[in-house]
């Protein structure tokens, strides 16, 4: 299979989030694998692609003036938040299905079997990275890597990894909402930084030797390629109840095994949304009829019969 590889190379973080999508679009034109890597130095709390703003942020970040407060972005992938200040890199891998590269795939070891692309590359680089589930990666049982990922109604897989050079990807208890600071994320772990964790690489021979090493242990071929960002209309998240359709009721939550669902009545049904990963499509109103006809949908951080029986108490 060929890999169509991305130059590594500094971005802003605004324009790196754009990189993953355009990977897809590639990696799904071309029936190839795609991937890149971008490093950028900024202050930010990137919101998964479902996550309602409000539940996790202190609503001091929604109001004015915001003199000193952090930038609230959103990423394509869904999964849960991270926080970035100094130096942060960004990982993407695109696949034109989820067994593109690990024949044994399906829908619910997705991240279980295309992780291990990562793993081995990280090692390569003098990490020794591990993934016990959850939604991040590990070294030496200390989370550094958080994991974000969609697919597309064709199949097509967006997997995301962000990690900082030093500090945790936490979100710190004074930019958290009260329920945020109750809620466990990196299974109750302190994330540390790639720096604290042993590797002195700079974060842009570190992206490099990552890509190389997926390229490798997917036993690809290498093609050089040259992608410009796709703008996302979803980027910034400028109210609390975003990504809640306008005319959504009141916001409501149900308990998930990596933090929360998030919910609201809309005149059309239920939205669906929170911490879990999930392909973007099957969620928001669109969220399956049953269990059955989830069968093939991937799913992490949670069950589909969760998402359903949450969303059908609503209903009621």
């Amino acid at each position: 299979m060929r890999a169509l590889t991305h130059p590594a190379r500094a971005l802003p973080l605004e324009r790196a989030l754009g990189l993953g999508p355009a990977l897809r679009i590639e990696a799904e034109r071309e029936q190839a694998i795609a991937l890149g890597a971008a490093v950028f130095e900024e202050r930010a709390i990137v919101l998964g692609r479902m996550q309602r703003a409000g539940r996790v942020l202190d609503a001091a970040l929604f109001d004015e003036p915001r003199a000193g407060l952090p930038e609230v972005l959103r990423r394509a992938t869904t999964g849960a938040h991270l926080y970035l200040e100094g130096e942060g890199m960004l990982l993407a891998l695109a696949l034109p299905s989820l067994d593109a590269v690990f024949r044994d795939a399906e829908p619910r070891s997705l991240l279980n079997r295309n992780l291990r692309l990562f793993l081995r590359a990280f090692a390569s680089a003098g990490l020794a990275a591990a993934y016990f589930g959850r939604d991040f990666l590990s070294v030496r049982r200390a989370p550094f890597a958080l994991v974000g990922f969609d697919v597309s109604p064709a199949g097509t897989v967006l997997i995301e990894l962000y990690l900082r050079r030093e500090g945790s990807l936490a979100l710190p208890q004074a930019l958290s909402s009260d329920l945020e600071r109750a809620t466990p994320r990196f299974a109750g772990k302190p994330a540390l930084g790639v720096r604290e964790l042993g590797s002195e690489l700079p974060l842009l021979e570190l992206a490099e030797r990552v890509v190389e090493g997926v390229v490798e242990r997917a036993d690809a071929v290498g093609e050089p390629c040259v992608l410009e960002p796709l703008e996302l209309p979803y980027l910034r998240v400028e109210h609390e109840r975003s990504p809640l359709p306008r005319d959504a009721g009141a916001a409501e939550i149900a308990a998930a095994p990596i933090g929360w669902i998030d919910l609201a009545r809309t005149p059309r049904g239920v939205w669906v949304g929170g911490d879990l990963l999930a392909p973007v499509h099957a969620l928001g109103e669109s969220t399956p009829t049953n269990a059955a006809s989830a069968a093939d949908l991937p799913i992490d951080g949670a069950l589909w019969d969760d998402v359903l029986l949450a969303r059908d108490a609503l209903r009621r």
